[in-house]
């Protein structure tokens, strides 16, 4: 059968991927949690920050490419678990790696319903790690935290704890307590790791300075990454030093080409006021992922100030399809042709009607 590759939302967990953040396809050996990535309102940090992030839909790296399975694929991977587990039934890396497995399969129900059942045969930092990420996927983050915060005061040498919490704190924008916990195991753990976790820490919370000495430290330690670059770009696009944001992500690209960068480069582009350029940026990013909804969005935007009203209507339609339920960016453009009394203006109407109902 012929190999079926799609692109889906995807959180390395540092600890079973200690020495790359960057995600890499799941494998059976090396099981993940994945974390649920929380949107937050808060303002960052710095009290400087630029206009130009506000507005940035291009900030984190949701949309990383991992391939997904086919259903033949996932029904051979879960036979060749369960027949392991047949002659180790307590085994508490086979349990979690079944876990996972549904998990990744987007079958959360049955990912819970099977920890349930075999969390006593988990050891105490997985079952724990895994109890966590279930609140999180429920949006219970205050029970997530409190569970997470009492067993490290409890074993506060369990470094999949710790590494479990640094990441809700991520998702839940306490940046600063995030990087603690990571700084704190890079300490401990000499061998290990965790600039490209800070590096991005630090810029989504707009500590520059914080976030250059990171992101080029982790660009040293992996070198083939693109994530640091992309990141840096990300800072000085913040700071609206454009001309240095599109040397790194452009850079990045060298090293591989993403959606996250090919967006980003289409966003800088529209805030340079070149649709050009922003346009083929983005039209390669949605031709990259086609899931992705903000490089839809961007491409929506890009393409109606290029008076394609037709063609951004289709992408504003599938940006909402694909989740994105912010309606700004369509108010805008049915208000500018509604006072130009344009034919189209009723379908953009009925559009933001439609995904305000979905």
């Amino acid at each position: 059968m012929k190999k079926l590759t799609v692109y889906i939302i995807l959180a390395c967990v540092p600890f079973f991927c200690i020495n790359s953040i960057h995600a890499q396809t799941q494998t059976l050996a090396t099981p993940a949690l994945p974390v649920t990535t929380l949107p937050t309102n808060e303002p960052p940090s710095e009290a400087k920050a630029k206009y130009a992030e506000y507005q940035s839909y291009c900030r984190q790296n949701d949309f990383d490419e991992t391939q997904i399975f086919t259903e033949e694929q996932k029904k051979r991977r879960m036979l060749l678990l369960e027949n392991k587990l047949k002659k180790s039934p307590t085994d508490s890396l086979l349990l979690s790696s079944i876990i996972n497995e549904h998990y990744i399969n987007k079958d959360i129900a049955k990912a819970e319903s099977f920890f349930l059942k075999n969390k006593d045969n988990l050891n105490t930092d997985m079952a724990t790690a895994w109890s966590a990420e279930f609140d999180v996927h429920k949006k219970l983050m205050l029970p997530a935290v409190a569970k997470l915060e009492k067993f490290i005061s409890e074993n506060p040498k369990s470094t999949v704890v710790l590494l479990k919490l640094a990441q809700v704190k991520k998702a839940t924008g306490f940046y600063s307590e995030a990087a603690e916990i990571y700084t704190g195991l890079n300490l401990q753990f000499k061998k290990s790791d965790y600039s490209m976790a800070l590096c991005e820490i630090s810029v989504m919370d707009s500590q520059h300075k914080d976030a250059e000495n990171n992101c080029l430290r982790a660009r040293q330690q992996q070198p083939k990454n693109p994530l640091p670059d992309i990141y840096l770009g990300i800072s000085y696009r913040e700071r609206e030093l454009f001309k240095e944001a599109q040397i790194y992500f452009e850079n990045s690209l060298k090293k591989d080409v993403t959606e996250f960068a090919l967006t980003c480069l289409g966003e800088l582009f529209q805030l340079k006021k070149d649709r050009k350029m922003a346009l083929e940026y983005l039209n390669r990013s949605v031709q990259k992922n086609k899931l992705s909804h903000r490089a839809q969005l961007g491409l929506a935007v890009s393409q109606f100030e290029d008076k394609k009203y037709d063609q951004a209507l289709i992408h504003f339609k599938e940006a909402c399809r694909l989740g994105n339920r912010n309606n700004s960016e369509m108010l805008k453009s049915y208000k500018i042709l509604s006072d130009q009394k344009s034919a189209i203006a009723s379908k953009y109407f009925d559009e933001i009607q439609s995904c305000k109902s979905k």
